[in-house]
């Protein structure tokens, strides 16, 4: 039989010679009651249910090793207690912890993207020159459209003027000017009358939309002979159509240096 510790020796040997179920309730009891009674070596008090109060505390035997046989009637036993292990102490901040703000995505992809400073010229050049090629196409339109208002299509010009053909104040001479097509005719009726109208043609105007260019017509006396002559006008270009003879003709050069752009 293995020995326990607390048991006095007289009991172990007791057990080994018991035969019967009362001896061993008998001896069963008696190891009980002296296991819960423990006489300090020291003071002499009884302390009762040391194992159980002292459930961390670890028996030390001291002396010499006993035979089987040794009885003693006082064991000596020194009791330690381990104290309990002090908590962790929690390691506290000085300084309360602040979450870093997170930068915005879009923010973060601006500041990535460093455009060199040429590209900023070149768009706003872009930006303007768009901006004049717009203003450009509207104005067109614009003047393309206030024309159509006063000329019509095809561009057509009329007035009235007394040139000496045949004509006076009260029934002047009726002229009619047209852009057909780029080609400057001009029809006059003398005094009014249909049946001696006069076409003469004028310069033809090349280029795009010059078949919408617009024609007028003024008289001016441009040589000094008191008779008054026909300008026809196309825009900035001005051409002199001399009066001679009751008609009119095309101005040659150097015939009427006062009118610049003039000739035929």
């Amino acid at each position: 039989m293995r020995e326990q510790h607390g048991v006095p020796r007289e009991l172990l040997n007791r057990a080994r010679t018991v035969n019967t179920t009362d001896d061993v309730s008998s001896l069963s009891s008696d190891v009980h009651q002296r296991r819960g009674t423990y006489t300090s070596p020291v003071s002499g008090d009884v302390d009762e249910g040391l194992e159980e109060r002292h459930p961390r505390s670890s028996i030390v035997r001291r002396g010499p090793p006993r035979s089987v046989g040794q009885t003693s009637p006082r064991t000596v036993m020194r009791v330690q207690h381990h104290p309990a292990i002090p908590p962790r102490a929690s390691r506290t901040c000085t300084q309360e912890y602040q979450e870093p703000e997170l930068e915005p995505v879009a923010a973060r992809e601006r500041s990535r993207l460093r455009l060199h400073w040429l590209v900023y010229v070149g768009g706003a050049m872009l930006i303007a020159l768009l901006g004049w090629m717009a203003l450009s196409a509207f104005s067109n339109w614009w003047q393309i459209k206030q024309d159509d208002w006063h000329y019509g299509r095809p561009r057509t010009f009329q007035v009235d003027a007394v040139v000496g053909h045949s004509d006076s104040a009260s029934n002047p001479s009726h002229f009619i000017a047209l852009n057909l097509r780029g080609q400057i005719e001009i029809i006059e009726f003398p005094g009014g009358q249909a049946a001696k109208a006069k076409v003469y043609i004028g310069p033809d105007l090349l280029g795009p939309g010059q078949d919408l260019a617009p024609v007028t017509l003024s008289f001016k006396d441009v040589t000094g002979d008191g008779k008054p002559d026909m300008i026809v006008i196309v825009e900035s270009s001005r051409f002199v159509f001399l009066n001679d003879h009751g008609a009119f003709r095309p101005a040659k050069p150097g015939e009427a240096p006062d009118m610049p752009g003039g000739g035929s």
